[in-house]
């Protein structure tokens, strides 16, 4: 048991990060409980995120990052999409592995451009991925295949 130097309450060593002392090698435990610590850094990184210099510098950083590992990126986006609508990401993965991440409308495979998990907004079905463009096009024409065969008779005049 330790006492966390914050919140002053007693808890077990698992709630407790740990680091190793440069100077004996032994490992030790931090001062701050695990939650205070979060809670402490949450409120440093708030206060961070006022200063207009940090907020450009955060941009930058991880605009750098994004230009530097756009496969990484896209992943993460993805993820992020699936989860969101509540589909299993494996799936999603597992489809965007075999169509080698190109849109399904269009075929783009640009990784400067991220992909949208599409899914029927009735029953929540994944039905593919789409380029941001191709995604949009559908939501404009409310997915309805009566109004994209409409615009083709339309475009065909």
């Amino acid at each position: 048991m330790k006492t966390c130097n914050t919140c002053n309450e007693s808890k077990s060593l698992s709630e407790f990060h740990t680091f190793s002392d440069n100077r004996t090698g032994k490992v030790k435990y931090r001062a701050k409980c695990k939650s205070c610590l979060n809670e402490y850094a949450r409120k440093q990184l708030a206060e961070k995120r006022k200063n207009p210099e940090f907020r450009k510098f955060d941009r930058d950083r991880t605009r750098y990052w994004r230009e530097d590992n756009p496969d990484r990126f896209r992943l993460t986006r993805l993820k992020a999409s699936a989860k969101e609508k509540g589909l299993d990401f494996a799936i999603v993965y597992e489809y965007y592995l075999s169509h080698k991440g190109a849109c399904d409308i269009c075929g783009d495979d640009s990784l400067k451009r991220a992909l949208a998990v599409d899914h029927c907004h009735a029953s929540g079905k994944f039905r593919g991925l789409l380029c941001s463009t191709c995604n949009t096009g559908l939501g404009h024409f409310k997915d309805s295949p009566v109004l994209l065969a409409e615009a083709i008779a339309y475009l065909a005049r």
